[in-house]
């Protein structure tokens, strides 16, 4: 295993135990800046738990709300939007990572990608 690929199992390594000691946000998104995952397409929610996601994202009551188990959300951050417009700039246009976001998923159209940090209730 080259030392490139080690250090970056030892930055992720890193990046998961500190959820243990940092906000659920902020720990969230240094994990995903350590896998290649950022943009600056964020927001902060009113109220950070499952009335106040829903309340901005589900007005119309879309979402599945047992299938996505809301009733365990303890706190819920929005971390950011990512686009394939974001992830082809990244990549330089390179066929390395073929990402397009444009299509369907189980009768919905998929334009972009919401990553999102929910913490769970405690069982």
């Amino acid at each position: 295993m080259s030392e490139i690929r080690i250090e970056h199992l030892r930055n992720i390594e890193a990046a998961l135990a500190a959820f243990g000691t940092h906000p659920l946000a902020d720990a969230s998104l240094d994990l995903l800046k350590t896998l290649g995952y950022e943009s600056e397409r964020r927001m902060e929610l009113r109220s950070p738990d499952a009335a106040g996601f829903l309340g901005t994202f589900d007005r119309a009551g879309a979402l599945n709300r047992e299938r996505a188990l809301v009733s365990d959300w303890r706190r819920v951050e929005f971390l950011f939007q990512l686009t394939d417009s974001e992830v082809q700039s990244a990549t330089h246009g390179t066929s390395e990572l073929a990402f397009d976001s444009h299509g369907r998923f189980e009768d919905a159209e998929i334009n972009s990608f919401l990553f999102l940090a929910v913490e769970l209730r405690d069982r």
